[in-house]
């Protein structure tokens, strides 16, 4: 079995230090997730003004949950297109 080899990486979040351990072929991944996850926690900030961290997190996560539902439906309304189409053709 064949051990993937990790590698701590240190992260700002929120101007917070983090350190994580990381894939080390996931590396810049986890660096560009934590600078969306930073664009995406300003963002909130800006509309919603002085709040605690804890409700900015939970604000951020909605958000992405949100995103990612809404990603999901529109894949899933891509495929069932693309099997109406498949369909007709046949």
């Amino acid at each position: 079995m064949m051990t993937e080899t990790t590698q701590k990486k240190a992260i700002l979040i929120d101007e917070r230090p983090f350190e994580i351990n990381c894939p080390q072929d996931q590396l810049q991944a986890l660096q560009e997730s934590a600078d969306y996850l930073n664009q995406k926690i300003t963002e909130v900030r800006k509309k919603y003004g002085a709040l605690s961290l804890e409700k900015i997190a939970i604000i951020t996560a909605l958000n992405f949950a949100h995103d990612a539902l809404h990603q999901e439906k529109v894949i899933d309304q891509l495929i069932e297109s693309t099997s109406k189409i498949q369909e007709s053709s046949i």
